[in-house]
């Protein structure tokens, strides 16, 4: 296999790990899932600011893990992480392995992001295609985008039957992201960045996650409150 056709599969495979990751069944449903432990809305609000503090104190580390061990790497640790923590927030509210899930909910958010456009960039960059970065970056954020918005709508219809399935499903869709970067961990980009140019690709990516997270559970919540209302006797 030559050089160029190696790295052009990153292309197609990280778009299909960003469908899997953006597949988030609970965004709609996850402050009413923590309502319904008995977690109080001041409670969420300390856990999501302590998760958040962690996420910031892991962008400089997780970049220089990914400029040390690749981008591909990674993406799969912290797909691997995400699943992990799916699972572990079906424990027992407030418990160890509950905080740990909390806390891996979103620092596993990382190690993927500024890697994926790292790993992006330097692909396309190897295959001779750098020109169309913006266009393939543009490809990349629409397929998040229309992940999550299918998402939240089947993640409410699955929430009327068992709300604990938007958390399992999720975590084996991070395992499969995982594996499939995993399985192709040789093909990893060449030409790397650098750690400080890594760390504030990931540091503006992991801001404006926060930011979309922020409206994508306002409004995804607003609607899966109605659907749930509607179905509820």
């Amino acid at each position: 296999m030559t050089v160029a056709p190696a790295y052009r599969g990153n292309i197609w495979r990280l778009f299909v790990v960003q469908a899997l990751l953006g597949f988030i069944l609970w965004v709609p449903i996850w402050v009413v899932f923590l309502q319904g432990k008995g977690l109080s809305l001041t409670q969420v609000g300390l856990l999501e600011g302590v998760a958040w503090t962690i996420t910031a104190f892991l962008e400089v580390p997780t970049g220089a893990i990914a400029d040390r061990w690749g981008r591909k790497a990674s993406i799969a640790a912290g797909a691997s992480l995400y699943g992990i923590a799916m699972f572990l927030i079906l424990t027992e509210a407030l418990s160890p392995a509950f905080l740990l899930g909390y806390a891996l909910w979103n620092s596993s958010t990382a190690f993927v992001s500024g890697a994926d456009s790292a790993l992006l960039y330097d692909s396309l960059k190897a295959d001779g295609r750098a020109v169309e970065a913006s266009k393939q970056a543009g490809r990349y954020a629409a397929i998040n985008q229309g992940s999550q918005g299918v998402a939240s709508l089947v993640g409410a219809a699955i929430a009327t039957i068992d709300i604990n399935l938007c958390f399992a499903i999720c975590g084996f869709l991070g395992f499969a992201a995982a594996g499939l970067e995993f399985a192709h961990a040789r093909h990893d980009a060449a030409g790397r960045t650098g750690r400080a140019g890594s760390a504030k690709v990931r540091g503006d990516r992991a801001r404006a996650g926060e930011r979309q997270r922020e409206s994508d559970v306002h409004g995804a919540q607003e609607r899966a409150l109605g659907f749930l209302s509607a179905h509820a006797h």
